[in-house]
């Protein structure tokens, strides 16, 4: 139910703009722009409600990414100038390897995945 609330508050705004321009008495042309403007808005956001569970888990794994490149560069930064940095660029590799494979799942690309 919570979720058809903006569909209906853009249907709502539609219709009341509309109608606000049929009647000579509520005929000012901003409120209805107004009306029409949010109705709208409304409505466009309300057709990216499906996607938004796909939104929230993709921010997420980005997030964790961030955090983990993060701890990674402060300890890179932490090391004395000339020190063995292989497994650090092993780790930042397995990072981007499992992110683009994590793409590629979202993508929904099994042709991505096999390359």
């Amino acid at each position: 139910m919570v979720e058809k609330i903006p569909g209906w508050i853009g249907f709502i705004s539609l219709v009341v703009g509309i109608y606000t321009l049929l009647i000579p008495d509520l005929a000012q042309n901003t409120i209805s722009a107004a009306f029409i403007v949010i109705g709208i808005a409304s409505l466009f956001i309300s057709f990216y409600a499906d996607a938004k569970d796909k939104y929230q888990v993709a921010g997420s794994a980005l997030t964790y990414k961030f955090h983990e490149l993060r701890i990674l560069y402060q300890t890179v930064k932490s090391t004395n100038t000339g020190d063995d940095l292989t497994q650090y660029t092993e780790d930042v590799k397995r990072i981007y390897r499992r992110a683009n494979w994590q793409w590629a799942l979202n993508q929904g690309a099994t042709e991505a995945l096999m390359a």
